[in-house]
């Protein structure tokens, strides 16, 4: 019995972990309804393609055209500029290796993204507060945005957005 419920534990996790096989045509489909109708689950799947293997370049204009509809675009222009920025490899420090200008836009990103409730937002400036990227230290603001985010993480899971 123990053997079988193992078994079944690796192959669940299996299926969780991998990546999504998307024909060209899906793939096509996906970047279609992001364009013409700002659609959340194509932008949802056609991320998570991305996140599990294509390059980082391609999220981009995706994510800018999301936003509006989508606050946790925002998130995602962020750490898809900062991993092509890095060579692939997203680290929150690389942003210090931006130009000013740069870094700027992509803390504007965060900001607007926080302020209209992307917790993905919220905890990337939350990092970069309590490591002192790009900010000083500020304990009022860290701990503004901790009580946000977690007034915002009780408020989904008693009222999720999305099924």
């Amino acid at each position: 019995m123990k053997s079988v419920l193992f078994i079944s534990l690796i192959l669940l996790s299996s299926c969780i972990s991998r990546h999504p096989d998307y024909s060209d045509l899906q793939i096509e489909t996906f970047k279609t309804s992001i364009i013409n109708n700002k659609d959340i689950h194509s932008y949802k799947d056609y991320s998570e393609y991305i996140i599990n293997g294509e390059s980082a370049y391609d999220i981009l204009p995706y994510a800018l055209r999301m936003k509006e509809v989508y606050p946790d675009g925002y998130c995602s222009f962020f750490r898809g500029f900062l991993k092509v920025n890095n060579k692939g490899e997203y680290d929150i420090h690389s942003i210090l290796k931006l130009q000013k200008p740069e870094q700027d836009l992509l803390i504007f990103y965060l900001e607007e993204g926080a302020k209209k409730g992307s917790i993905l937002c919220i905890d990337e400036l939350i990092e970069l507060y309590e490591q002192e990227i790009y900010f000083k230290k500020n304990t009022k603001k860290l701990d503004s945005l901790r009580f946000v985010a977690d007034s915002l993480t009780t408020d989904s899971l008693e009222n999720p957005k999305f099924k």
